[in-house]
């Protein structure tokens, strides 16, 4: 794949196709809509439900474009995911049969513009930062840079400025049209905590009328989006950071919401590895649910996200780990010294 330098903006599709949210997609694509076809990035199968594509290190926040630094855009690149996905009729890969299948270019699409955006706003964000600047960052003003200077005789005292974003920062600096729906922050059981959090999203009566709901998981200091389409009842992971030690870039799984417990699970084994160090498989995540500030008015106002009871007893698999071996057509870099804001995990493309 062609990548373009660090200062090149990749350009976007210029077709876009809007969602009917309280329509079901159609079973084919309309006449006017130009269909990209698949990728040559094929999924491997694990857990025997879940899809997974681990896409060439180049293809990752930190990497992208020729860039030598590291990224911490990435709930930037979340929020800019979740509008993508909303404001476009993008299908999901399919969920059957369940076999190795390739990465449709939609979704590669997706990724990219969303590295490349994310990117982007962060890099003027921390130019307003670095000249003193610690209020909220408008996207009006990064774009026409605008954001006053704030000069002082004691800069020197001043703390290092902050390079991460919350999602409402996020959402002010890079995307106003989006709106959180509600926000909670958990804690114990971590898989299983994780599965209830996204069904509750999921089966919510407020969000009931919604045919595709975008929800940001931030956990481990890492975000990444994940994807309910409900006319196909499937579920999608986009995660931009770095995996594998800094051997491999992208993760893309996708699943039948039915199978969301191994999805979770295998999710939390590719990039969430962490929580397997602590003896009770515990960890902290904060997830929201995010939608078109334009939408708001079809949301039935309510809360989403309801406490979780502790459960002693473990409501999911834990199987002996399962190889993910690099395609051929994946170039996996050699493994580098350094950081990227994302997870590396510490097992070489073990999940």
């Amino acid at each position: 794949m062609c990548v373009t330098r660090p200062s090149a903006r990749t350009s976007r599709r210029s077709f876009r196709a809007p969602i009917d949210q309280h329509s079901s997609f159609p079973s084919s694509l309309d006449n006017s809509r130009i269909k990209l076809g698949d990728s040559n990035f094929r999924s491997t199968v694990f857990q025997n439900r879940v899809n997974v594509w681990v896409l060439p290190l180049n293809l990752s926040q930190s990497k992208y474009g020729g860039r030598q630094t590291p990224s911490s855009a990435c709930t930037l690149i979340t929020v800019q995911i979740a509008y993508d996905f909303l404001t476009q009729n993008i299908r999901l890969p399919p969920t059957s049969p369940l076999n190795s299948k390739n990465l449709p270019l939609d979704i590669l699409g997706v990724l990219i513009n969303a590295i490349v955006d994310g990117n982007e706003t962060h890099e003027k964000a921390m130019m307003a930062r670095k000249r003193g600047f610690s209020g909220c960052l408008k996207k009006t003003s990064l774009e026409q840079s605008t954001v006053p200077e704030c000069p002082s005789v004691f800069q020197f005292l001043k703390k290092p400025y902050r390079d991460t974003f919350t999602v409402p920062e996020a959402i002010q600096a890079h995307r106003p049209e989006m709106h959180e729906v509600d926000y909670k922050c958990y804690s114990g059981d971590f898989i299983s905590n994780l599965v209830t959090a996204i069904t509750m999203a999921v089966t919510s009566p407020w969000l009931r009328d919604l045919s595709r709901l975008s929800i940001g998981v931030l956990a481990f200091e890492r975000a990444m989006c994940f994807i309910y389409d409900r006319p196909t009842h499937s579920i999608l992971l986009i995660d931009t950071h770095m995996h594998f030690k800094g051997r491999a870039g992208s993760v893309v799984c996708v699943a039948s919401f039915d199978d969301v417990t191994d999805f979770i699970v295998g999710v939390t084994k590719l990039v969430f590895q962490e929580v397997f160090k602590t003896a009770d498989v515990t960890g902290q995540f904060e997830i929201t649910c995010l939608m078109l500030t334009s939408l708001m008015n079809k949301v039935h106002r309510g809360q989403i996200f309801q406490p979780i009871k502790t459960n002693s007893t473990k409501s999911f698999p834990l199987t002996a780990p399962v190889k993910v071996k690099a395609r051929k057509s994946l170039k996996v870099a050699k493994p580098t010294d350094e950081n990227d804001s994302g997870y590396e995990s510490d097992t070489e493309h073990t999940v």
